[in-house]
């Protein structure tokens, strides 16, 4: 009996090592340094608890006439979680599209979803990026790449990393921003344009992910700045016709509805639930897992918008 207890306690002992060095693992696997092999780590700081800002959108040129001409962001979330900021260099054989390209796939691999992307000169010019994105971003504007990723139930929390990417003199580096055991607490973002977004969804789940939350706010932007402006919203799901599906449909499409009215004064007439809608699965199901919200603001809206567009292209 005494043999029977030591060997269970053994076994106990065994099994819980094994658990804390697949966690010790599954936790290393995140941490920048961890994803490559020749890299040389420039610098690292932490914070137990932070109120970090992360880009979710290009970076533009204001010169308007109206203000100081100067850099602004397109858009950004503010997420409060521990935080760890690195600077990576990396071997001059690679280049900066596969060094992104790397953190994509790794990313992918360790459950992340990418909210956010861009490249070269649809990110804004990298000197824009040096002032928002901080110490360590260098290179042009041509060869730079950015991301940011989210992993979580819900676009709400989780852990949060956006990375950029760019050459100096051949040599590509890399600026990491990971906040972990995050919440979302707020987005920033401008205003949509008239038309049809689209948030898509986990399979199974009716809570908008990060890049859903996204577009979601522009359309709340767009509402706000347009009074008489009006959003229609369709819930979608894939699979077969089934009472499982078409309330799965239907949770996606009122969830959006309560978002918004919940954010909008006196928005119910501005705000119309077309309802839920079960398509078969296709190549792409996933394309079905979504809400589109289609926004139609005024034609002075649209005007404005347009001349706003004009003004601030650089």
């Amino acid at each position: 009996m005494q043999k029977l207890k030591l060997r269970l306690s053994m076994l106990s002992k065994a099994f819980m090592g094994a658990v804390a060095l697949g966690f010790t693992f599954s936790v290393q696997a995140m941490e920048p340094t961890a994803l490559f092999e020749h890299e040389s780590l420039l610098h690292k700081d932490y914070q137990a608890v932070d109120r970090a800002m992360l880009q979710s959108a290009p970076l533009r040129y204001l010169d308007d006439g109206e203000s100081e001409p100067g850099y602004a962001s397109g858009g950004e979330i503010a997420v409060i979680g521990k935080s760890a900021r690195y600077i990576l260099d990396h071997p001059p054989a690679d280049s900066s599209l596969s060094i992104w390209r790397h953190y994509h796939k790794q990313l992918s691999r360790n459950g992340y979803e990418v909210a956010f992307q861009c490249e070269a000169n649809s990110c804004g010019e990298s000197a824009g990026w040096r002032l928002v994105f901080g110490r360590g971003v260098a290179g042009d504007t041509e060869n730079q790449f950015y991301l940011l990723a989210h992993k979580g139930k819900s676009g709400e929390e989780g852990s949060f990393m956006a990375v950029y990417v760019n050459e100096i003199d051949d040599q590509p580096r890399s600026v990491v921003h990971i906040v972990n055991k995050a919440e979302l607490d707020k987005i920033y973002a401008l205003p949509a344009k008239t038309g049809e977004q689209s948030l898509y969804y986990r399979l199974g789940s009716s809570t908008p992910s990060l890049r859903g939350l996204l577009a979601l706010e522009g359309v709340l932007q767009g509402l706000r700045q347009d009074t008489a402006s009006r959003v229609k919203i369709t819930g979608y799901a894939d699979g077969p016709e089934s009472d499982y599906n078409q309330a799965l449909a239907q949770r996606r499409a009122d969830y959006i509805q309560e978002k918004l009215q919940s954010q909008i004064p006196m928005a119910d007439s501005r705000v119309v639930n077309l309802g839920g809608d079960v398509r078969e699965k296709s190549v792409n199901s996933g394309q079905w897992r979504r809400v589109d919200m289609m926004l139609l603001l005024s034609q002075g809206a649209v005007a404005k918008n347009d001349q706003q567009g004009t003004n601030t292209d650089g």
